[in-house]
This record gives C-alpha cells, sequence and structure tokens, in this order.
C-alpha cells in the first residue's frame, strides 16, 4: 500500500475506537490517538501504520460517502504523494513544487513572440464536470481560390512554458506519468495552479498555446500542416451534451458559435470517413457514465459514443498524427503511441472463439500478417456488432473479445504503427496537462521549430516511455477497481432503499443478465446495463454440476449437458453487495419464476 497509508473504518473496539482496513482484508490497528476519535466511529479515515500502532492521518467522511472512499482509494494507492507531517494537508505539494509554484509567472511567457490568433473563434468542448480545459479547435472555411475546403486550428496548452525540463514540477510530473481519474475526483500529474489555473484555457481569458494548423480538403485529406506558438482567446465553453443538442436541433447558441460547430461537424465526419478507409478499428464502446451528487452515487448508465465526441476526437487525431510524423521526419527525440498490428495466432484464436459461439465471420486467409491481421480484426468486430443487434445475444460481450486479440497500445521512443488508427508515425499531443509524453513532445517540437529555449533533454528517454507505459497500465486496473466499487456503492444504496432505481428489472429484485466472463468456478454476469456480478458454478443448478468446457466459452452441465455460453441471457438475483471491493454476488433464477419477493437485507459491515 502507497507510502504505509490504510484508508481504514474506525470502530469501536471495547472501550476504545481502532481501524479496520477498508479496501484490503487485513489485521485491526489499534490507534495511538484512539480518545481523539471516540466521535469519528463508523467513519473512513487514513492511517499511517507503523510497529502496530496508527495514526489517524486525515478524517475523510462516512462510510456511506463515495467521495470519501475514492479520496481513501487514491490516497492508499500512494496517489496523493507521501504521507504528510502532522498538521499538513495530505496532497499539498513539496516545499521545491511550492517553490516553483510561488515564481510561475502570472504574464503568459514569450507573448511577444506568439502568434496573434485571439480573432478566431475558437471552442472548448469538455465533460460538463471537467476541471481543466487544455484543448480549444476552430474551422475556417477556405476561398474558392485554395487548394483546400477547410483550415482547422487545434490549440494545446502550451505547459511546456510553465514547466522547464529537470524543474520540481518536472520531475515530480515525470514520476506521476499522467493523471489518475477516479469518480469524482483526480490525483492530477500537474499542480491544480498550472491544471486548473495558468494553463487552463478559459473563456474569454488570454492563454498561451502550442498549436496544429491543418488545411483539409473536401473529402477530408490533409493538404498540409504547420504549427505555431500562439496567443488565444476561447469564445465558448461548451459541454458534449449542448454539441449534442445544437448538431441534433435540440438546441440554439449564438448563431456564429452554432455555425462553427456544423463546420466542424461536417469536417470531422469525412476526416472519420477517410480513417476508416485505411482500415482503421472503429471499436468506440459504451462507455459507463456515473452520476454522483453531494455524498452518494446517484445513477449510472451506458453511454455510446455521440457526434459531439466524434468531432473532439477527429480533431485531436488529426493534430496528434501531424505532431507524430513531423517529430518521425526530423529524427529528433519524441515519445510515439506504438500499437503494434495483432499476431496471426490471435486472430485465428478469435475466429474460432465467435464460430464456436455462433458469431459470423469473414472467411480467413490461409496466410496474413501486419496491415492484413488488423484488417480482419475490423471486419470481425463489425460482424460481430451487428450480430448482437440482430440477436439480441452478446451485446456486452461479442465486441470486447476482438480487444482481446489485439496488441497493447504503449509508449514508446521510437516510432511504430498504430494499428488501431491505421497511422505509422501517431504521437500523444494534445493532454499535456494530464500526460507525461504530450509534454515531451510538446518541448521537441518547439525546439525543432526554434520556438523554444533550449532546455537539457531528459538522459533516457526509453526508459521514461517504459514507466509512461508501466503507470498507464496500473492505472487502468486502479480506475476498473474504481468504478466497480463506485457501482457497488450505488447497487448497495438501491438494496437498502436509499437510492432511486429501484431493484432489478421487474423492480422485485430480478435482473435480466448476460454472461460476459467465465472461469472453473462460476460465471461473471452483466446486469442493469452497468453492474457485474459472480454467480458460482456450485448454485447453478440442484440437480447437477456444471464444469467449464476445454474451450472456456460455457458452463456445461455433466448430466444434461446444458450450457451457458458467452453471450447468453441469463435471469439473477443479487445475493449480497460489499461496497468496499466493489465485489456482487448473485444467484441464478431459474426461467419459469417470475418474480422474487425480497426483504431488504440487514446491513452488514465488514470485519
Amino acid at each position: 500500500m502507497g507510502y504505509g497509508i490504510t484508508c481504514c473504518e474506525l470502530v469501536k473496539h471495547g472501550r476504545y475506537v481502532a481501524a479496520h482496513p477498508w479496501f484490503e482484508p487485513g489485521a485491526t490497528i489499534a490507534l495511538g490517538d484512539a480518545k481523539r476519535h471516540h466521535a469519528d466511529v463508523g467513519k473512513l479515515a487514513l492511517v499511517q501504520n507503523s510497529r502496530g500502532a496508527g495514526r489517524v492521518v486525515e478524517v475523510l467522511g462516512s462510510v456511506d460517502s463515495i467521495h470519501a472512499a475514492m479520496r481513501g482509494l487514491l490516497a492508499e494507492e500512494g496517489l496523493l504523494g507521501p504521507t504528510p507531517a502532522p498538521g499538513r494537508e495530505f496532497g499539498a505539494p513539496s516545499r521545491a513544487v511550492a517553490a516553483q509554484l510561488d515564481e510561475l509567472p502570472h504574464d503568459i511567457p514569450f507573448a511577444d513572440t506568439r502568434e496573434d490568433r485571439r480573432g478566431d473563434l475558437v471552442v472548448t468542448i469538455d465533460p460538463p464536470t471537467a476541471k481543466d480545459h487544455d484543448d480549444a479547435i476552430g474551422i475556417e472555411p477556405a476561398g474558392e481560390e485554395g487548394d483546400h475546403a477547410w483550415r482547422l486550428w487545434v490549440h494545446i496548452a502550451d505547459v511546456s512554458a510553465y514547466v522547464p525540463t529537470g524543474s520540481a514540477i518536472d520531475l515530480e510530473a515525470q514520476d506521476r506519468a499522467m493523471s489518475a481519474y477516479v469518480p469524482g475526483t483526480v490525483a492530477p500529474m500537474l499542480p491544480f495552479a498550472l491544471s486548473s489555473d495558468l494553463c487552463s484555457l478559459r473563456p474569454g481569458v488570454d492563454r498561451g498555446c502550442v498549436s496544429v494548423c491543418a488545411d483539409i480538403a473536401e473529402d477530408g485529406a490533409i493538404v498540409r500542416t504547420r504549427f505555431a506558438r500562439t496567443l488565444i482567446r476561447s469564445a465558448r465553453r461548451l459541454s458534449y451534451d449542448q454539441v449534442d443538442s445544437v448538431l441534433g436541433g435540440d438546441a440554439q447558441v449564438d448563431p456564429v458559435v452554432g455555425g462553427l460547430l456544423h463546420d466542424m461537424d461536417r469536417l470531422t465526419q469525412r476526416l472519420r470517413d477517410q480513417r476508416m478507409a485505411r482500415g482503421a478499428l472503429d471499436m468506440a464502446l459504451p462507455d459507463t457514465e456515473i452520476e454522483l451528487g453531494e455524498d452518494t452515487v446517484i445513477g449510472a448508465k451506458l453511454a455510446a459514443e455521440t457526434r459531439s465526441h466524434r468531432l473532439v476526437e477527429e480533431c485531436m487525431l488529426v493534430a496528434n498524427d501531424a505532431v507524430g510524423l513531423r517529430l518521425a521526419q526530423a529524427k529528433v527525440p519524441g515519445m510515439w503511441r506504438v500499437h503494434d498490428h495483432p499476431e496471426p495466432g490471435s486472430i485465428e484464436a478469435l475466429f474460432k472463439t465467435f464460430e464456436e459461439l455462433g458469431v459470423p465471420t469473414p472467411p480467413l486467409p490461409t496466410s496474413f500478417g501486419g496491415r492484413e491481421a488488423a484488417r480482419l480484426a475490423s471486419a470481425a468486430a463489425e460482424r460481430a456488432q451487428r450480430y448482437a443487434e440482430t440477436s439480441r445475444r452478446g451485446l456486452v460481450t461479442f465486441a470486447p473479445r476482438v480487444l482481446r486479440a489485439l496488441m497493447r497500445a504503449e509508449y514508446r521512443a521510437r516510432t511504430g504503427p498504430h494499428s488501431g488508427l491505421a497511422t505509422e508515425h501517431y504521437a500523444h499531443f494534445t493532454s499535456p496537462i494530464r500526460r507525461y509524453p504530450d509534454l515531451v513532445n510538446h518541448r521537441s517540437l518547439l525546439r525543432l521549430l526554434g520556438l523554444a529555449d533550449e532546455e537539457p533533454a531528459i538522459d533516457d528517454l526509453p526508459h521514461v516511455a517504459e514507466h509512461v507505459s508501466e503507470v498507464e497500465r496500473e492505472l487502468q486496473v486502479l480506475e476498473r477497481r474504481a468504478r466497480r466499487i463506485t457501482l457497488a456503492y450505488l447497487l448497495h444504496a438501491r438494496m437498502h432503499g436509499t437510492a432511486e432505481g429501484g431493484m432489478g428489472d421487474d423492480t422485485h429484485g430480478r435482473w435480466r443478465g448476460e454472461v460476459n466472463g467465465l472461469i472453473g468456478a462460476g460465471m461473471f454476469v452483466r446486469f442493469g446495463s452497468v453492474f457485474e456480478g459472480f454467480v458460482p458454478a456450485r448454485t447453478l443448478s440442484p440437480d447437477e454440476r456444471y464444469e467449464l468446457d476445454d474451450l472456456g466459452l460455457a458452463m456445461v452441465g455433466t448430466r444434461s449437458g446444458h450450457r451457458f455460453r458467452l453471450g447468453d441471457a441469463i435471469d439473477v438475483y443479487v445475493d449480497r453487495v460489499d461496497r468496499s471491493s466493489g465485489k456482487v454476488d448473485l444467484r441464478r433464477l431459474p426461467p419459469e419464476r417470475a418474480t422474487v419477493t425480497r426483504q431488504r437485507p440487514p446491513v452488514r459491515r465488514r470485519r
């Protein structure tokens, strides 16, 4: 556990107060300052455990508070920084970082040499809860005499102007590698003074940017690109929902802004068509959107990618690809996002899996590799999704099987293909506030263009790229865990009648689910569109034993031969929810039973 900090529930222990680890089972921790915490029983706290005696570093809030739980999770994983000295706040900047923050310029660095684009119409488009805005976009139709139809501007916050290589803030950002997001909060890569203030592209405020200008033909082909250090002023802060409403004709904004959005929508549809024609993989799976209240989880739903998301994504892809290509052509240091083509064996295994599950697939060549393997993965994903939609089977199961057949994308200090995007020199550039490779590429581009002071280069860029890739993998695991815990909080509240939504699709406890994972011990089931739980194999039937088949694609009854396959529908009932781990125990309901009469279970506390 990070920095010796454990998130605990404070409980009565005889006449005293002690601490029980919350997220992971562990021994009770005696508190040296127990007398001070009688009023905190039933709350989560951050406890530093040393030689069998604990010190409460911070009382977070009630065990029912999702915000307390998420802060506790970040702290326990070491993502809020080292344990503070008594009297100091957890997550406060180090002395070296604080000193650098005190010396940050309040005027925009390099203002006299920047290209002034403040007269251009640009907007930011982000989730409604976003605290930092590191990209702004705008578009200009070309004149009749031009060889292009549009001029796209992608403006990215000039973080490198405030964070020199080797400075205290830079070294901490390099160690963090990227921001860690959990529902309701973030452990930022950069201090909030930068990420949410000086480098945030707020509307109506002058900001320094590093910008990509792309001239684009009518069909979406990139004619030319150029780069500049700029001065901009965003006109509007828009949310994805607002943009979708405008594009769908359900809402209106200022006519000039509305015209900008419709122009960008037309352009980005053509950009997407160009990308798909190159063989890019279309794997925009629905994402889980979680709505939080002041202290509780209000709701959750699956949300598909919308026009506004595609609009922003295509603009960012243009900028990232342009920068990656420019750095590669110049053979200067950088960090590229490399996604190797899938191995032929993985594609063959994927097709065999789909064949066993009854999912149609295109013919498989006798020999293939490289780009052809990627094309086959894309075709399999498209057919699997179409089959799931028409058969109403495998809606949440089949498409992710394609992702398992693909190689994992990673950062490298050399170029390579990005199979999913069907490009050869893709780099990350558009999020320097939250990803360290983007900051590296900003500096390299600006040095290449002669627009930045010479700085010492990072000594071992391949090692840094490897570190960033490793942190990314760890954070993906953490973010999945945090989402699972958050959904368990919501399900627990529904079970106990303290949240809206009811229990079950029939409001009496029955959920219609889908088998989306199998192991020897039982089945993982997605239900209620966003929740996931586990049905033990031993509980599937009172009359026979179920075992996993040789391919790992079905649970098979040893007597009847009845099968539960991946993607099959199944009715379940929630037996137990453990909020601290996010685990949900399910019980299979026989199809003939219409309803389940359920009683509110007693509140169980972990010991």
